[in-house]
């Protein structure tokens, strides 16, 4: 600077941006809510198979997915549903739905390796967590969890009632706009800031990488993403439940449109979909204050 009025207008200017920014920071302290997955491919979407999705000749046989160690972060607001995992290919029960949520059914007891090119069994579902967290990019910070990860979580605890890379797959989308096309006008649509909530503490905050990671996240069901089936029934409305995603679970998560596959059937949704398994749930902070 040629001067050091210009300096200091520069130093106030600058000292009166930070301030505005943490006064911003500390009145929406809610960042966006990201979470990191780790795929589940179907049979039709192994590199080098039919692209065609094959029917069982046994309609009660289960689709076989397999594990992957591909990991993607994707906001949380693209959760769509539960999913079940079986070591069986015909389970004694299977429900298609949970609290009026489609609930997709798959047999997994294989690892797809894309550095090997081929399949191995996976081991047993019960280590399925421990497998999928070896591939995380938060190692560290799941190691600061207490709880066990040798069993996985429940698939029937997680509702609770409530009164209100050059990769194979498309990457997830962050959705910022109403998701699907509703064909009922009177559907609420349910927003991003107010579909998926932290209502715990984190277990760990990492100050450096202005994150902290959370066990859980509460979400509204995407009831607009939903088949008609679905989107009616009187429990899945909004104000009705919520749902309540932990470490670990295996969901559906909306993906972007293949432009090869324009006119697929999306059902039970009315949008592209795919599994995937929970690895890591964290809130993106904009400072260190706020952090």
């Amino acid at each position: 600077h040629k001067t050091k009025e210009s300096c200091t207008r520069l130093r106030e200017k600058l000292s009166k941006d930070d301030q505005q920014e943490k006064s911003t920071s500390q009145g929406n302290i809610v960042g966006e809510i990201m979470i990191e997955i780790r795929w589940l491919y179907r049979s039709h979407e192994i590199p080098g198979a039919s692209k065609k999705k094959t029917e069982s000749v046994d309609n009660d046989e289960l689709e076989e997915v397999f594990e992957t160690e591909q990991i993607d972060v994707c906001s949380a607001d693209s959760i769509l549903s539960p999913v079940r995992l079986h070591d069986v290919t015909t389970p004694l029960t299977a429900p298609s739905t949970i609290s009026g949520m489609p609930c997709i059914h798959y047999h997994c007891s294989r690892f797809w390796s894309f550095h090997k090119g081929s399949s191995v069994p996976s081991g047993t579902l019960s280590n399925r967590v421990s497998r999928g967290r070896m591939h995380s990019a938060y190692k560290a910070a799941l190691r600061k969890l207490q709880v066990p990860v040798e069993k996985a979580p429940q698939d029937a605890k997680m509702l609770k009632s409530a009164a209100n890379s050059d990769k194979p797959r498309g990457k997830s989308r962050k959705q910022k706009q109403p998701r699907g096309n509703s064909k009922k006008q009177k559907q609420p649509t349910i927003l991003h800031k107010t579909r998926v909530t932290c209502c715990t503490d984190p277990f760990h905050v990492d100050v450096s990488a202005l994150k902290s990671f959370f066990e859980e996240v509460d979400v509204i069901p995407p009831v607009d993403s939903y088949g008609d089936r679905f989107s009616t029934g009187d429990v899945a409305k909004l104000g009705k439940g919520q749902w309540k995603v932990k470490l670990g679970d295996t969901v559906t998560i909306e993906v972007e449109q293949n432009s090869n596959d324009s006119s697929a059937v999306h059902y039970p949704f009315v949008i592209p979909w795919a599994p995937a398994e929970v690895v890591s749930i964290y809130r993106v902070h904009k400072t260190k204050e706020s952090c």
